[in-house]
């Protein structure tokens, strides 16, 4: 059983029946920071990935998703990331997979493979793997910051101070799930900049909404 589980802000998520939940078992609730919107959505980017390959695999025979998803699965863990220039694979057993085409067609690696030269090289690469990572972090921070910069460079600045009257997106507008719903919610007045592009809302009779809100999500209220 997980000791800890990670997830956003969805409110499935951050349910007080949940939170009961996984208190009885003993599993700690980690959720994303709401001012770290990046977080928000990483499992559906991952889910996306998947569903694409499915798709292609898939054509008219819908029915066999279970019998492709593992190969899709496969596929996805042996393949090299652009942020790390690493696969899910050799960040956890230090070492590259070999694919089956090495391993029916004849290869260099086949053809040179000694098994006592193949284990001290695993035993090599598994107390190589802590570097490997860290030097895979890196890599991902350094494309976070290009991707960051590029970004703000075309950013215009937005503030809300206490007082001001918005607008936010609405939770169905977020999620993408109603086509025809109204995008967004209010107005609401802002109780509270907590910093670090998150506010605090209250309702226009005053009573404050317990939860935050990035700044992404809200607008201003023009009557």
């Amino acid at each position: 059983m997980s000791h800890t589980i990670i997830t956003d802000n969805g409110r499935q998520f951050i349910d007080k029946e949940l939170a009961k939940f996984y208190t009885g078992l003993g599993i700690k609730h980690i959720t994303s920071l709401v001012g770290h919107l990046q977080t928000n959505g990483q499992a559906k980017a991952a889910n996306k990935v998947i569903l694409v390959e499915l798709r292609k695999r898939l054509d008219g025979a819908k029915g066999k998703w279970l019998e492709e998803l593992f190969e899709v699965l496969w596929t996805y863990r042996c393949t090299s990331e652009s942020a790390t220039n690493e696969s899910p694979f050799s960040l956890v057993y230090g070492t590259k997979v070999m694919i089956l085409v090495e391993i029916e067609e004849p290869s260099l690696r086949r053809q040179l493979y000694d098994d006592k030269a193949n284990q001290q090289s695993l035993r090599t690469g598994l107390d190589l793997l802590t570097k490997l990572r860290e030097k895979a972090h890196i890599k991902n921070m350094a494309a976070k910051q290009r991707a960051t910069r590029k970004y703000n460079s075309k950013l215009q600045p937005r503030v809300f101070v206490k007082g001001d009257l918005v607008r936010r997106m609405a939770s169905s507008a977020r999620e993408k799930d109603e086509r025809y719903s109204t995008n967004w919610d209010g107005p609401y007045r802002v109780f509270e900049d907590v910093g670090g592009d998150v506010n605090r809302l209250e309702h226009l009779s005053r009573d404050v909404i317990p939860n935050t809100w990035n700044i992404s999500h809200l607008k201003f209220y023009f009557s």
